[in-house]
Formats: structure tokens, C-alpha cells, sequence
């Protein structure tokens, strides 16, 4: 009862949102829907009962075909209505109602906790509410408003047959009930199919994927991978097979029983009774025959597809169920978050003992630090450190586990989100370039005006950016990737990284984050870049810069380097007090220099 509940719970919440987004088209839906079955119980009883009664009472001419017009008029406005919801009305309502839904599910997206999507069971759910969420708006309005159109026309037609005959009207229900019966029956073989082919689609569709996405061109090419793939897809083909051919019999009897004992049997034994009634007792007449005979049919055809209806509606309620928690999901962080704004021309950064778990899991324990304003500062350490995690909580796209962070003496937890955020200026490790123009790439955006625009390309000369960009048809405005465009432009993995490093320069954070800036680099170009930012940062004294690298070589530069280990702090200090100190800093960068000595005299060879 909660399930069935739920479920009609979950179509109310789908109806109220198909009509918050277009209201017109779910009002023509049911009229649409209304009017289909009203056309059915006017043609099959009303229209027939006319015209058969009136060759008995032996209506006039003129009655009959003024009745014959009427009717032919009535059916031509529907047939135009329906013509015109169809072809035109539902095509472009269709494209409204998709994008209202995808606004809705895109807009939670971008407002969700950044964790979600490291949580599998809720991004699975946001993916799958992505894909349902159009098909079953549109089976929601299709089912409701059949399913109510259906109760109104077979409740007068059962209420016609009711007065034309009592015990026909009780054959009428039991199609319906050997219809529930065995679509139960054959449904449930249905989901075991489904769910015993869930695992082997699952390998057929990776095996598509990985063929068709480009990111595994390369090595599909270089290597014998393909072969494996193939096999995969192939013993999967097999599996799927063997399953419906491990459950057809069953599903063949069972459908085969609903169509021959709910449908022939039956009917058969109401025509003969009906027969019998109208030849032998006399208590029909042919009028009445012929009506009983047309509604008995139409009628329990249409409660089995009311009843189909009512299947298909519950099974869109357990779909539902995922669109809706996804949209109702309430964020640990909110966007709109109010609050306090930042002030002062000056800034100073606190970790007070911060720790973080996740799911009991933690990658950061007992950290503490200050920034002070001017100051640049390196955070180094092997793959796991917590160096990235650090830099989440300090943005707040995670809120600490124990400890506090604070900004000018205040929880950051106390700041209005977004004008918190706006603080910063970031380049994350796995930064992605958009479909985008170069311009629109820097900004994140389009630029307002000449101003911005300028901005733009003053942060692409910065970045090291502007002379490849400017050798590009259009420059600034050139396309990016060849997604959607055949004439886009396709750069180097380390031109597409200073173009995500110019978006750093061309807006004015006062914190600056940079998470391997140069891991696409050159060492010139690593140079160059760092040069830049300690000139930008240095003429600045207000602003913060917060590297990160597992390029020691860039820790130089920083006025204070913290070695992360295992989510703690192992070392701090100035580069020069930390190579004195002979720890493992000294270590890990004597390390890397002899490397890099040696590749550079492998190189010169």
C-alpha cells in the first residue's frame, strides 16, 4: 500500500512540475486524451444506438441526417484539434518541456555538495535522473490523463451496458481481471529477464563506449585491447541470449493465455448470450444487440488498457523516485548560503587542528597553519598527501571534519558562498577546456564589455598563452576543440594549460590557487610562468598564492613550502631552512634535481 502510495505520489510531484513549466500543454494533453475517448463512446454507443433506433421508430430524413452532420461536424473540429496538438502543439511543447526539466536538474547539479559526486549511489542516481527525467514527464502526462479519460468513458459505457443488461455488464470485468492476471505473470518474467541481462548490457555497452569515446583511441590503436573488448561484448551477446531463450516459454504461455482466454473465450460467450437474448428470449432488441455487442468489446479493451495504464504509471513512480530525490536533495553547502562578505584590504588564512573524513576514511588529521597577507606558500608531498583535499576545504567545496578554517579571525563557515569563493582564482589539476572560444575560455564567460575583453588578453600574454592564440584564425575568438565545430582548434595539452592558467590573471582574486600549473609544461615555459606569478604577487602584497606541485623546483619561490604525509604536516619553512634542515624535503628535492640532471644529459646525447 505505501509502495502504491509512493507511486502516486511520485506522478502528482511530475504533473506539478509539467505544470509549473508549461500549463498549456498539460491542459491540452487531457483534453486531447478526453476528447480521443469521447469520440469511441459517441461512435460505438451513441452514434450506432441513433441510427439503428432510428430504422425501428422510423425516423424522418432530415432528423437522420442533421443527427449524420452534426456528428460528422463534431468529429472534423476533433480530428482538427487533434491534428494540431500532435503535429504542431506537442512537437514544440515537447522541446519546452525538456528544457524546463533540464534547467531544473541542471541547476541542482551545478548547487550539490562537490562530494556528491565522489558518492557512487548518488551520482548513479543524479545520472539516471538525467536521463528519465524528459521521457518520463511526457509518460507521466500520457499515462494521467489516458488513465482519467478512460475511467469517464468506460464508466458510461458500463453504466450503457449495465441498463441494456446486468449479467453482460458483470463479463465486462473479467477480461480486465485475466488481463491483471497474466500481464502480472508476464511482467514478472519481464524483470527477470531484465535484470538477469543487466550485468551483460552493462559489459556491451563499456565494450561501445570504449570504441566509439576518443579518449580510448590510442591505445585501441596500439594495442591488441580491441581483441579482448570483442570478447567481452561477444561472451555478453551470448549470455543475453541465453537468457531469453531460458525464460521464452514461459513468457510465450502466459501471454498466450491472456490473449486467447480474455479475449476470444470470452467475447465469444457474451455474443452468444447476447444472441441469445435478442433471438430466443426476446429481451433485446437489434438496436440493443448491436450497441451491447460494439461497447462490450470497446469497453473491456479499454479497461485492459486502463489497466496497462495503471501499470506503466506505477512503474514510472519508481523512476520518478530517483528524479525527485534529486531534486529535493538538501546541499551541506548551499550556493545561495548568506552571510557575512569578506572585507578588508587584507587577508590572513588559519587552519586551527583541521581534520577531514570521508565515509570514516581520513585523508587530512590534526593540520594547522596561518597566511599571512603577501604571502606565497607551497604545499608538497607524494600522490595522497592531502595536499589537493586541503585546498577543497579551503574553497568550501567541502566543510571540515573536526577544527576549524578560518579567514581574518572569522569561521569561513560564518561568509556569505559565493562572495567567499569569489576570492579565488583557480587552476586545478584536471582543469577542462570547454567547447568554448579562447575569450570565452579565460573569462569562463563572455566579456561584458571592452574592458573585460582586454582583460582577456593581457591574462593570455601573462600565461604565455597570447602569441599561439594570436597565430590562430580569429585569435582570441577562435573555436576550441572540434566538438560541435569541424573548423575548431585542437592545441597541445600545455597550450590548453596556460590558458587555464591565464584565467587566474584575468580577474582580480586575492587568493591564488594553483594545483600542478605546470605539469604540461616545458621547464621554459614552468619558468616563464613562475616568473610571472612571483612578479604579479610580489607587486601585490594583499593578495595570497597557494601552489601545489610535485615539482619541487617550484617550491622555491614560495616563502614558506609545508610537506604533507599521510594527511599531516611532516615539515614547514622557507626552502633554504628545509634543505638545511636535511629532512626529507632535502631528500625528495635532491631527488628530483638528479634526475633532472640526468635527463637533461640524456637529452644533450
Amino acid at each position: 500500500m505505501n509502495n502504491k502510495h509512493q507511486s502516486f505520489k511520485n506522478n502528482f510531484y511530475i504533473l506539478k512540475l509539467a505544470a509549473r513549466i508549461c500549463p498549456r500543454r498539460v491542459a491540452a494533453q487531457f483534453i486531447s486524451a478526453f476528447l480521443s475517448y469521447f469520440s469511441w463512446v459517441f461512435y460505438s454507443i451513441i452514434f450506432i444506438r441513433f441510427l439503428f433506433d432510428a430504422f425501428e421508430k422510423e425516423r424522418k430524413f432530415p432528423e437522420i441526417l442533421t443527427f449524420i452532420l452534426a456528428s460528422a461536424a463534431a468529429f472534423f473540429i476533433i480530428a482538427l484539434f487533434e491534428n494540431w496538438y500532435e503535429n504542431r502543439y506537442r512537437p514544440l511543447t515537447d522541446q519546452v518541456l525538456y528544457n524546463g526539466v533540464n534547467k531544473l536538474l541542471f541547476e541542482k547539479a551545478v548547487a550539490v555538495d562537490v562530494g556528491c559526486y565522489e558518492n557512487p549511489e548518488f551520482y548513479n542516481n543524479y545520472t539516471r535522473a538525467l536521463t528519465e527525467a524528459y521521457d518520463r514527464t511526457i509518460s507521466v502526462l500520457d499515462c494521467v490523463s489516458t488513465i482519467l479519460a478512460m475511467i469517464i468513458s468506460s464508466g458510461y459505457a458500463i453504466y450503457e451496458i449495465y441498463n441494456l443488461n446486468r449479467i453482460v455488464a458483470f463479463f465486462v470485468f473479467l477480461p480486465v481481471i485475466g488481463s491483471f492476471f497474466f500481464g502480472r505473470l508476464t511482467n514478472g518474467i519481464f524483470h527477470k529477464i531484465n535484470d538477469a541481462n543487466a550485468p551483460p548490457n552493462r559489459r556491451m555497452d563499456y565494450t561501445g563506449r570504449a570504441v566509439l569515446l576518443q579518449k580510448y583511441a590510442k591505445e585501441l590503436r596500439s594495442s591488441n585491447i580491441f581483441t579482448v573488448l570483442r570478447g567481452s561484448y561477444e561472451k555478453s551477446l551470448k549470455d543475453v541470449l541465453a537468457n531469453y531463450q531460458r525464460y521464452w516459454l514461459k513468457r510465450f504461455g502466459f501471454s498466450f493465455s491472456r490473449h486467447f482466454l480474455c479475449f476470444p473465450l470470452v467475447f465469444c460467450g457474451v455474443w452468444i448470450y447476447a444472441a441469445y437474448c435478442a433471438i430466443v428470449q426476446k429481451s433485446l432488441s437489434a438496436a440493443g444487440f448491436i450497441v451491447l455487442s460494439n461497447a462490450i468489446v470497446s469497453t473491456a479493451n479499454t479497461l485492459i488498457g486502463l489497466t496497462d495504464n495503471i501499470v506503466k504509471s506505477s512503474e514510472n513512480g519508481i523512476f520518478i523516485n530517483n528524479i525527485r530525490e534529486f531534486l529535493n536533495y538538501k546541499e551541506k553547502i548551499s550556493e545561495n548560503q548568506g552571510g557575512i562578505s569578506p572585507g578588508g584590504t587584507e587577508i590572513t588564512i588559519e587552519f586551527k587542528n583541521v581534520s577531514f573524513a570521508y565515509n570514516d576514511v581520513y585523508s587530512l588529521k590534526n593540520v594547522s597553519f596561518i597566511v599571512r597577507p603577501g604571502e606565497k606558500i607551497a604545499l608538497v608531498g607524494h600522490n595522497g598527501a592531502g595536499k589537493s583535499t586541503l585546498v577543497k576545504l579551503l574553497m568550501r567545496l567541502y566543510d571540515v571534519t573536526e577544527g576549524e578554517i578560518l579567514l581574518n579571525g572569522i569561521n569561513i563557515k560564518e561568509y556569505n558562498v559565493k562572495a567567499y569563493r569569489a576570492l579565488f582564482g583557480t587552476v586545478f589539476q584536471d582543469f577542462q577546456i570547454m567547447s568554448m572560444t579562447v575569450m570565452e575560455n579565460v573569462l569562463l564567460g563572455e566579456p561584458v564589455d571592452e574592458a573585460e575583453r582586454e582583460a582577456g588578453i593581457q591574462a593570455l600574454q601573462k600565461s604565455g598563452a597570447h602569441e599561439k592564440v594570436s597565430s590562430l584564425k580569429n585569435g582570441v575568438d577562435a573555436m576550441l576543440t572540434r566538438e560541435f565545430d569541424d573548423g575548431g582548434n585542437v592545441l597541445s595539452g600545455g597550450e590548453y594549460q596556460k590558458i587555464a592558467v591565464a584565467r587566474v590573471f584575468a580577474k582580480d582574486r586575492r587568493i591564488l590557487i594553483l594545483d600542478e600549473p605546470s605539469s604540461a609544461l616545458d621547464p621554459i615555459a614552468e619558468y616563464e610562468m613562475y616568473e610571472t606569478l612571483s612578479r604579479t604577487y610580489t607587486e601585490d602584497k594583499r593578495k595570497i598564492a597557494v601552489l601545489i606541485s610535485h615539482r619541487l623546483s617550484s617550491a622555491v619561490m614560495a616563502d614558506k613550502v609545508y610537506l604533507l604525509e599521510s594527511g599531516s604536516i611532516v615539515e614547514s619553512g622557507s626552502h633554504a631552512e628545509l634543505m638545511a634542515a636535511g629532512g626529507k624535503y632535502s631528500e625528495m628535492f635532491n631527488m628530483q634535481a638528479k634526475n633532472y640532471i640526468r635527463d637533461m644529459e640524456g637529452t644533450a646525447v
